[in-house]
């Protein structure tokens, strides 16, 4: 086991539910383009549909918006999330539609009023699209004090 130290993040994983009250554990320190299509060949979505995952709240995640960067940057480790089918609207000012792919029955039972925010996402939508690109959740290790300086051989070290 690796040792601990003030730079360690330790296990990183969410858990991502769908279906019948299905759920699957995925690792979102990869790229979140690859997150996304592993969580379409696990949860049996067609490759080419749209989707995006929402917090426990209705908190949507707009992964599709960063599809480069680290998923990490943009979903907390260790928290449930809902896969969502995702529908563009028609023209620019028409809004996404949401629809979770967790099935009504478990929706109501453990979700209640999710499904009513999801509609409220769906209508609000597109109206500022500045929104789309969320700004990356930071880490909470702690920094050198000290600059750091280039070495000879190309390894950055503390000054």
């Amino acid at each position: 086991m690796p040792e601990q130290t003030a730079d360690y993040i330790g296990p990183s994983f969410i858990t991502v539910r769908y279906g019948e009250n299905e759920s699957h554990l995925f690792n979102p320190q990869c790229a979140t383009l690859v997150l996304l299509e592993w969580i379409k060949k696990i949860c049996n979505v067609k490759p080419s549909s749209n989707i995006d995952l929402c917090d426990e709240k209705g908190n949507i995640q707009n992964l599709g918006a960063n599809l480069q960067q680290y998923a990490s940057n943009y979903v907390s480790s260790r928290q449930v999330y809902l896969v969502l089918k995702v529908e563009k609207g028609v023209s620019e000012k028409d809004p996404n539609t949401y629809t979770p792919l967790l099935s009504n029955k478990y929706m109501e039972m453990d979700y209640g009023d999710l499904l009513t925010r999801l509609t409220a996402s769906s209508r609000a939508g597109r109206r500022d699209r500045s929104r789309t690109n969320k700004t990356p959740r930071t880490s909470t290790s702690t920094k050198p004090d000290k600059p750091i300086k280039k070495s000879g051989r190309g390894t950055p070290r503390l000054k």
